[in-house]
């Protein structure tokens, strides 16, 4: 039977430190954000008067730090995950590793946090037609970069689609091109005016 240690949270984040360099082999980036955080979570408890022992912290003392790092240090939802993550991986350590006297993991009643989507940024009418402008005069190649990107601005194509795009996929007779997506299936979408005359510039130039 391992024998029992009463220690502070500060060693066994020493202790867990250790464990991630020499067992798992994490990379010194990833295991100078895991101290970072531990550390100041173990600050937290220090200076709000909480257990700083192991075995005594409770999953309302977790809790109380998550709202902290949420409303006092204003993190978005991706950095409170990744917060709790830490915390996770850390007790279930000391937990699995018994010497801690961790009779249950506080951690395990924890919630994932859900990670707010960002919405894609749209291009105004003006924006678009301005970067197009810009396109002639900085590219090595404008014919091409031009009719690249506004097919993709006109089509709303995905970005592999439109580096996929092969010239038996383009009928400017038809007026149409055809992209394939995943699973490989075909979508045929009618071209714009504009993009039939830079296809056709493009390939006078090419």
């Amino acid at each position: 039977m391992k024998e029992v240690f009463s220690l502070l949270i500060e060693k066994s984040i020493d202790d867990y430190i250790d464990y991630v360099e020499l067992i798992r082999g994490l990379s010194p980036g990833t295991i100078k954000r895991y101290r970072e955080e531990l550390n100041l979570f173990f600050l937290f408890l220090k200076e709000r008067g909480f257990p700083l022992k192991a075995e005594e912290i409770t999953i309302q003392h977790l809790r109380n730090y998550l709202v902290y790092i949420k409303k006092e240090r204003n993190s978005s939802s991706a950095t409170l995950r990744n917060k709790t993550t830490i915390i996770k991986v850390f007790f279930n350590f000391l937990y699995q590793e018994e010497i801690y006297g961790l009779k249950q993991n506080p951690a395990l009643k924890l919630s994932n946090i859900k990670v707010d989507k960002k919405l894609p940024q749209i291009l105004s009418l003006e924006d678009s037609k301005k970067f197009l402008r810009s396109i002639k005069e900085v590219s090595s190649f404008p014919q091409r970069d031009y009719a690249m990107f506004l097919i993709f601005l006109h089509t709303g194509c995905r970005l592999n689609e439109l580096k996929e795009l092969t010239l038996s996929q383009v009928n400017l007779r038809e007026q149409f091109i055809k992209f394939r997506g995943k699973g490989d299936k075909e979508r045929v979408i009618p071209l714009l005016e504009d993009s039939i005359k830079a296809l056709e510039d493009y390939f006078e130039h090419s």
